[in-house]
């Protein structure tokens, strides 16, 4: 699965001990109508249990310029728990789970589906809101390396 270039994204909830998120790269739309998207979570991340338990989750899809953010949340950094919010321009609202300013787009979802498949949970979640995007190369993760996407000169129909 390496040689499969991927989006980064950040997965992020509010939880009773603060916001928890974490880096995946396993995120896929599943559905138009009702609009629905799909997120792996790593079963051994410290933020499992928030993430997949929450009432609901964003999804932040990262820009070239985002690295440090996503290591960071993918605990290269050291950071744990809400000490990765300091990492990154998040903002947060009483109603839902924080959003990182500048990603690439931003969705929120409500969980839907949650199934445990192998080392991971595959969340299912009904979208409920989409932010507008920001104009930027995304990150992509391919063969293990982190690295921008030059964007396209002519969009694509």
């Amino acid at each position: 699965m390496r040689h499969f270039a991927s989006g980064v994204c950040i997965v992020a909830c509010d939880s009773p001990d603060g916001p928890r998120g974490m880096t995946i790269t396993a995120f896929s739309s599943v559905s138009m109508e009702p609009p629905m998207a799909l997120v792996c979570v790593n079963s051994a991340s410290s933020s499992h249990d928030a993430i997949t338990g929450a009432d609901s989750f964003s999804v932040n899809i990262l820009t070239h310029r985002q690295e440090d953010i996503a290591m960071a949340f993918a605990g290269v950094s050291g950071l744990t728990g809400s000490d990765r919010f300091n990492v990154g321009d998040w903002s947060r609202d009483a109603h839902r789970p924080p959003l990182l300013q500048g990603a690439l787009q931003t969705i929120f979802c409500t969980p839907v589906i949650r199934q445990t498949a192998g080392s991971h949970t595959v969340l299912i979640g009904q979208v409920e809101k989409v932010c507008p995007p920001t104009p930027a190369a995304p990150l992509v993760n391919f063969d293990g390396a982190l690295r921008g996407l030059a964007a396209p000169r002519v969009q694509a129909a």
